[in-house]
C-alpha cells in the first residue's frame, strides 16, 4: 500500500518519463510537484526501499516494473473520473482535473471496473489523453503539434498537452474541442513585437534618442548591411532573444579555462580553491608570452604575486606586454563602458555588466552611472567590485629575497 503522497510521486515521475524518457532528475520532479529538491530526494529514496523505483545519485529516478504498473493504474483511476465528470455529472473539461485528484486516491480496484465497465469502457478522458486497461497497457495514439502543420493541411483535434483551466477556457472561447477539424489557413509568424516590425536593437536606439534628446551619447552611424538581415527576419524569424543576453559565467569559465565572458582580468595569477585543494591559477595568455620571449622564472612569479597578480611595476618586462595585461584595477571604467556600449547594437536584452572601483565615492559612482545612462546601456551595472581598504602583508617562501 502506498500513502497519497507516494502515489503522487509516482504518478509524476511516470508522466515525466513518458515526456522525457527514463533517468529522471530530482529537480523536475521538485518542479512538477512544486516542492523541494531535499522532500524529493528523501521521498524517492523510500520509494526505492519498496522497489517500485531505482534512484541512483547524479543519474536520476526510473521506475520499475511494478512502479509504472502502480503508477499506470492511479493515472487510470483519474482519467476514469475525469470521463465520469463529463459525461455523467455535465463538468466542463477545465473543472475535472482538481476533483479527479482526489477521487484517484479511493482504493477500491472494484470500484475501478465498474467504473470503467459503466462508462463503456473508454479510451481516452476528456482531454485525448489514452486511459490504462487494468493491467496499466494503453494504446498509443500518433500525434502531431497543431504548430507542425503547414498552411491548408487539415488535422483533428485528438488531445491538448496543456491542461490547466486557462488554456482550455482558451480553446472553449475559440470554439476548439477534442474531435474538431481544424484547418490552417495562414500562420501568423509574429506577434507584434519590434522584431516582426523589422526594428533591430540598433534601432530602437534611435526610438530611445527621440525620447531622451540630447541626453543620449551613441553613434547611429551604420556600415553593415542591416537591410538584408531587416528582410531576413521578417520572412524567416528570430530565435528566443534571451539567447543574446551575456552574462559572466564565472564557473564556466573556470571550467573552459577562459576568462568570465567580456570582463577584464581582476589578476594575472590567483588562487583558486576547490574540494580537492588550493591552486594557483596564472593568465594563460601571459603566460605563453613570457615563456615565448624568455622571461618566465621562478623569481618572476614570485614578484607576480607580490604584486597581487600585476606586471606594471615588475622591471624586464616590455611596455607592450604591460599594456596588453593590464589588470581591471588598470584599466579607466569609462572604456569598459564604451566596450559595453558598442555591444549594445547587437544585444537585444542587457548584459551582466559589472564595474570596478578602487577608493568608490558617491561622486565616483554618480558620474559613472550617469556615463552608462547616456551611453545607452539598458542596465547600466551588475556588481560594483570595490578593493578591501586594507592589504595583507607579502612575503615570498625563497629566503634568499629580500624587501
Amino acid at each position: 500500500m502506498f500513502t497519497l503522497s507516494e502515489e503522487n510521486y509516482l504518478k509524476a515521475i511516470f508522466h515525466l518519463e513518458m515526456m522525457s524518457g527514463t533517468g529522471i532528475s530530482t529537480n523536475a520532479i521538485a518542479s512538477k510537484l512544486e516542492t523541494k529538491a531535499s522532500s524529493v530526494t528523501d521521498m524517492v529514496k523510500k520509494l526505492a526501499e519498496k522497489q517500485v523505483l531505482v534512484y541512483k545519485k547524479y543519474q536520476g529516478v526510473s521506475l520499475t516494473k511494478s512502479g509504472k504498473t502502480t503508477a499506470a493504474r492511479i493515472v487510470r483511476k483519474h482519467r476514469l473520473w475525469e470521463v465520469f465528470l463529463v459525461e455523467k455529472l455535465n463538468f466542463s473539461w477545465d473543472e475535472v482535473h482538481d476533483v479527479a485528484e482526489q477521487l484517484e486516491h479511493i482504493k477500491s480496484p472494484k470500484l475501478t471496473m465498474e467504473l470503467d465497465a459503466f462508462l463503456g469502457f473508454p479510451k481516452t478522458d476528456p482531454h485525448g489523453d489514452p486511459i490504462p486497461d487494468h493491467e496499466g497497457r494503453f494504446d498509443s495514439v500518433e500525434k502531431r503539434l497543431l504548430s507542425s502543420l503547414k498552411e491548408n493541411e487539415v488535422g483533428v483535434c485528438v488531445g491538448v498537452d496543456d491542461s490547466s483551466s486557462n488554456f482550455l477556457q482558451y480553446l472553449d472561447k475559440n470554439g476548439i474541442s477534442l474531435g474538431e477539424k481544424i484547418e490552417v489557413l495562414s500562420i501568423e509568424s509574429f506577434d507584434g513585437s519590434l522584431w516582426s516590425q523589422g526594428i533591430l536593437p540598433i534601432d530602437s536606439l534611435e526610438n530611445l534618442k527621440q525620447i531622451r534628446g540630447k541626453y543620449l551619447d551613441v553613434n547611429m552611424d551604420q556600415t553593415l548591411d542591416w537591410d538584408s538581415l531587416r528582410k531576413e527576419i521578417k520572412k524567416n524569424g528570430v530565435r528566443n532573444s534571451l539567447l543574446v543576453a551575456p552574462m559572466p559565467t564565472a564557473s564556466t569559465a573556470q571550467i573552459l579555462g577562459n576568462n568570465e565572458c567580456f570582463e577584464p582580468y581582476t589578476s594575472n595569477i590567483y588562487t583558486r580553491r576547490v574540494l580537492s585543494g588550493e591552486f594557483i591559477v596564472v593568465n594563460k595568455h601571459l603566460l605563453e608570452d613570457l615563456v615565448k620571449l624568455g622571461l618566465w622564472t621562478e623569481e618572476l612569479k614570485q614578484e607576480l604575486m607580490k604584486a597581487n597578480g600585476s606586471i606594471q611595476h615588475i622591471d624586464g618586462i616590455p611596455e607592450d606586454i604591460k599594456e596588453l595585461y593590464r589588470t581591471v584595477w588598470e584599466l579607466k571604467m569609462k572604456d569598459v563602458i564604451d566596450m559595453a556600449r558598442h555591444r549594445g547594437y547587437f544585444i537585444d536584452q542587457s548584459q551582466s555588466l559589472n564595474l570596478f572601483m578602487e577608493g568608490a565615492t558617491m561622486a565616483k559612482l554618480t558620474s559613472m552611472h550617469f556615463y552608462a545612462w547616456k551611453s545607452g546601456l539598458k542596465t547600466g551595472m551588475y556588481y560594483l567590485r570595490t578593493k578591501s581598504a586594507v592589504d595583507a602583508i607579502k612575503f615570498t617562501l625563497d629566503n634568499t629575497k629580500k624587501e
